[in-house]
């Protein structure tokens, strides 16, 4: 950069050596730039180091010129935005979309319990009919049987004497004129046996039919509590549809995407999901980034912050450079190098995709101009100790290290607590930034270095979208094939600048 980190002092800045994270001082060149005026050669932010040009004769006692104004990023900042809540939306989609799914299955299973209970009830009905009959039937027979002992025409036996006649539905001997002597005292006994006999069957009658009762009563409720799961699974499902209409519009529109009060529905549509779910894995094994924010109690600025997750990994920001068009000059392949960022960014905790797109923007999409202070050879894409006064940047043995430069210094920009840096050594503004944009006049002596940064970034973001799109099955993979780069093809973005960001400016040493 034009301004970059503090080094340990105003002479030491170079190559580094050892693995990264293990070096204990910043590396060291054979040659360390010159540092005018007590600057160190890598400097420590705030003011740009370009020299002012010398007022010429015309101008030479007028007052100095109001300084340039930084641009807006305002345009910016809604695009980025925009791109990163319709990103968020396809993200969601899927899982909106299966809890509609599970709805639609409670939906079914509800009604089929709710059919279930209801044949339950008929059959709990029948059978209360049943043991009604069984008990009045019960209670006919030991009421026959009592009116017939009390006049003594008669006593129940199961099969007819030769007194009387047989009748079958009674099973009753009818003995006119009533019984006299032995006679009715055996006929009194036999009464009372049969008698006995009967009100066993009424008290087991009326058991089973308190039980047919019960059941149905039951059968009742079961329908009641069936009905109801139907009725909450049903409300369920018909608000689980309106969420995923909203995310699909969301997903697939960017006007809707800038407008939805995503994070309200999604809030809804976690308040309908089971309790107890998968916990999402921490973005680093440190995972600085989000912690220490919220261990500081800081309110996330709305400019996208320098630590957080990223949303492009490894492989897509290999093949969104391939989709640009520009051929890369490195010492390693680019796909290696995004793996590279992909693994310095999950240790520190920066957003490594945004830390790719500020190395476009300082490396001129990784071609290392001849008119920079670096070369491919270099493996330094950040323009670590480059500056407007700076004869050559700092050079680091591998890409790997290089990128691990880079990310380890973003985070001790962005932290408000100290962390380590053995890469770079201390960093005398050390929580200075927290978002790209501020990194404006800090990094980099260029006003536009943040939208620059941004513009390359919401070209990515651009790029991301379809593919995503046809992943969550809301595009058709072939409509991705047809996509083109949204970045003119001669310059890193619309607003950065014509020369990396390390060159030096015209007319300084």
């Amino acid at each position: 950069p034009t301004t970059a980190p503090a080094a340990a002092s105003p002479t030491t800045a170079g190559t580094s050596s050892g693995s990264p994270g293990t070096t204990a001082a910043p590396p060291s060149p054979a040659t360390a730039p010159s540092a005018p005026n007590g600057v160190p050669t890598v400097p420590v932010g705030g003011p740009p180091t370009t020299a002012a040009p010398a007022k010429s004769s015309k101008t030479a006692g007028r007052s100095a010129a109001p300084p340039a104004r930084p641009p807006d990023p305002g345009p910016i900042l809604a695009a980025v935005r925009g791109d990163l809540s319709q990103l968020s939306a396809i993200g969601d989609y899927a899982a909106v979309r299966a809890a509609v799914v599970a709805d639609e299955r409670a939906v079914a299973a509800a009604a089929g319990g709710v059919q279930t209970a209801k044949r339950e009830l008929a059959a709990a009905g029948e059978a209360e009919q049943a043991a009604a009959g069984q008990a009045g039937r019960a209670a006919a027979r030991l009421r026959s049987l009592a009116i017939a002992a009390y006049i003594g025409l008669g006593y129940p036996t199961p099969a007819a004497g030769p007194q009387g006649v047989d009748d079958n539905s009674t099973g009753t001997v009818h003995s006119p004129g009533g019984l006299q002597g032995p006679a009715a005292d055996e006929a009194s006994v036999m009464v009372q046996l049969a008698a006995a006999h009967v009100r066993r069957d009424v008290a087991e009658s009326r058991a089973r039919l308190a039980g047919a009762e019960k059941a149905t009563a039951a059968a009742r409720s079961g329908v009641n509590r069936a009905d109801l799961r139907l009725s909450r699974a049903t409300g369920s499902l018909v608000s689980g549809r309106q969420v995923l209409a909203a995310v699909r519009g969301a997903a697939t529109d960017p006007a809707a995407a800038s407008t939805l009060d995503l994070a309200a529905l999604l809030a809804l549509a976690a308040s309908r999901q089971p309790a107890g779910g998968a916990a999402a894995p921490p973005a680093s094994p440190r995972a600085r980034g989000q912690a220490v924010f919220a261990a500081a109690s800081v309110t996330p600025p709305a400019s996208p912050t320098i630590l957080g997750p990223s949303v492009l990994d490894g492989a897509e920001l290999t093949r969104w450079f391939a989709g640009t068009g520009h051929r890369a000059n490195l010492t390693v392949p680019v796909a290696r190098l995004a793996a590279d960022y992909q693994a310095a960014g999950r240790t520190t905790g920066v957003r490594y995709d945004l830390a790719f797109a500020q190395s476009v923007v300082e490396t001129g999409y990784f071609s290392f101009p001849s008119y920079g202070q670096l070369t491919a050879r270099d493996n330094n894409f950040a323009g670590i100790g480059a500056c407007d006064s700076c004869a050559h940047g700092w050079s680091f043995p591998t890409a790997a290290t290089g990128v691990s430069a880079q990310l380890e210094l973003l985070e001790a920009y962005a932290s408000p607590a100290p962390v380590p840096t053995p890469l770079i050594g201390p960093v005398g503004v050390g929580g200075c930034c927290q978002t790209w944009l501020a990194l404006a006049g800090t990094w980099a002596s260029s006003l536009t270095y943040g939208v620059s940064i941004l513009t390359v970034y919401h070209a990515m973001l651009r790029w991301l979208i379809p593919e995503r799109l046809a992943g969550a099955g809301l595009l058709p993979p072939a409509t991705t094939a047809a996509r083109t780069n949204p970045l003119p093809a001669g310059r890193p973005a619309a607003q950065a600048p014509a020369r990396p960001a390390h060159a030096p400016a015209a007319g300084t040493p």
